[in-house]
């Protein structure tokens, strides 16, 4: 069960750190973009990209949902969970209450992304939460 804060704080927040396990067990934090969606934190990433690879061979992940740099109080939410790459051309999951961006990005960079996305160049991750815990006051 997700908590009340941690899912309000998930559904405002985008900036995102996702830990992977590399082949050698080694960890590694890659800076990302996540949604949050239907429960999930949803990112997208080359197909060919370490990232993926790490996931197919270790699906434990972690994410750490941060507040911009901007906000005077750093909060956060740290997810673990189970990372799964979903086949290629996968729709993005919609909501109709948030927006399918972050702040400052344009749809240009939106609809060649959907692109990628569609021809199989990029995937979407989602992470389905094990545990979530809260970072911060009043996170």
């Amino acid at each position: 069960m997700i908590p009340p804060a941690a899912d309000r704080f998930l559904r405002e927040h985008t900036r995102t750190f996702l830990v992977t396990v590399r082949p050698d067990g080694a960890p590694t934090c890659h800076p990302m973009v996540a949604f949050y969606r239907n429960g999930a934190l949803y990112l997208n990433t080359y197909r060919k990209s370490a990232k993926v690879r790490n996931i197919a061979h270790d699906a434990r992940v972690a994410c750490v949902v941060v507040t911009d740099d901007g906000d005077a109080r750093f909060r956060g939410v740290v997810v673990k969970g189970r990372a799964e790459v979903l086949p290629p051309g996968t729709p993005f999951p919609q909501t109709e209450s948030s927006s399918d961006r972050p702040e400052g990005v344009g749809t240009d960079v939106v609809r060649l992304v959907q692109a990628r996305l569609a021809s199989g160049k990029r995937v979407l991750v989602r992470v389905v939460p094990d545990d979530v815990r809260l970072v911060g006051e009043d996170a």
